[in-house]
């Protein structure tokens, strides 16, 4: 497993995350496959999620083998869980309403499943930094019942959401048989809305969601 590889990757997807898929375009020329060969980028996602979890679990006194347990379980379901959903869907749409007809007969392609879990897990990496990571760290004054709290809160999580779009986008985008990949920045519209009306009604995100896990 190539490590350091898999770190350039992390902090390309933090600073520029088009360099990402312009190596997906290498390694499809080269190795004839838009996929990961290497499990080393979700090893360290779930690495990582598993920290957070404990870390978590300390900050809110969940400290017995069995409550850490099941902070993890709900961190994993949120990479996997969700990733096999959102992937199978993103790959049904793009291989069945995005492609492209090759005009000179030559074989059609299609989106791999591996890749569309791939652009999951990179889209995923950034979101988990905003919604678990810098979250974590920001704790005292985000779980303050103040409007401003509520603000840096959602402002996180919705900016989180946002760029999981947009990474998503830009790794159907580098594929070059599919058209009308903005259909994936279409529901950040939608999100701005939300972010506005739970903002003004003072709902907290942060708040929320710690509420689900640990009520």
């Amino acid at each position: 497993m190539d490590w350091e590889y898999t770190f350039t990757q992390m902090l390309l997807l933090m600073i520029n995350p088009k360099k990402v898929y312009t190596f997906s375009q290498y390694r499809h020329r080269m190795k004839k496959q838009w996929a990961r060969d290497d499990p080393a980028f979700l090893i360290v996602l779930t690495f990582f999620i598993l920290i957070t979890s404990i870390a978590y679990g300390i900050a809110f006194s969940a400290t017995t083998l069995g409550d850490m347990m099941i902070l993890t379980f709900y961190g994993l379901l949120s990479l996997l869980g969700s990733g096999v959903v959102i992937s199978t869907a993103c790959w049904y749409t793009a291989n069945k309403y995005m492609r492209v007809n090759d005009p000179h007969g030559s074989a059609a392609q299609k989106v791999e499943w591996l890749y569309a879990f791939d652009i999951h897990c990179n889209s995923f990496f950034v979101m988990f930094l905003l919604t678990h990571v810098l979250q974590y760290f920001l704790l005292p004054f985000l779980l303050r019942k103040i409007f401003v709290a509520s603000i840096v809160a959602n402002t996180l999580h919705f900016f989180g959401l946002i760029l999981y779009l947009y990474i998503t986008h830009l790794g159907y985008r580098s594929m070059s048989f599919l058209s009308h990949t903005q259909l994936f920045l279409y529901p950040i519209g939608m999100l701005m809305l939300l972010y506005l009306l739970l903002t003004i009604l003072n709902f907290n995100m942060t708040r929320i969601v710690l509420y689900l896990y640990f009520a």
